[in-house]
């Protein structure tokens, strides 16, 4: 099965788990390790290290394609934005053309608090 096959859930919780795996796993391909924390307190999904380096990460992922861009909304529970003491990088996952965006700091994407990335 092919990762976009897979855009239907019940909840957007079960889908931010769904991408939160998958991110896991390639990351895993990739040569990092990653922890996945357990609860959810902390503003971040995963953290991940190499070379002696931990970086956590907020996993997202979208198929909003609004204007040619696909949108990801950079933000958490109740619209509340993260902070550069929060986390260190912003992961998403453009779910209809099987593509990771990644961002680092929270400047980054089109129109603000939004990661985008244009659309084939």
């Amino acid at each position: 099965m092919r990762l976009r096959d897979r855009t239907e859930f019940a909840t957007y919780k079960r889908r931010g788990e769904w991408a939160e795996l998958v991110f896991i796993t390639v990351a895993q391909g990739m040569g990092f390790n990653v922890a996945k924390r357990c609860g959810d307190s902390a503003p971040y999904d995963v953290a991940v290290e190499q070379d002696g380096r931990f970086m956590r990460v907020q996993v997202k992922c979208t198929g909003v394609l609004v204007e040619g861009c696909y949108v990801c909304q950079l933000h958490g529970f109740g619209n509340r934005l993260y902070t550069a003491e929060e986390l260190d990088y912003f992961a998403c996952y453009i779910v209809p053309v099987d593509v990771w965006s990644g961002h680092a700091g929270l400047r980054n994407g089109c129109g603000g608090a939004d990661a985008a990335s244009r659309g084939a």
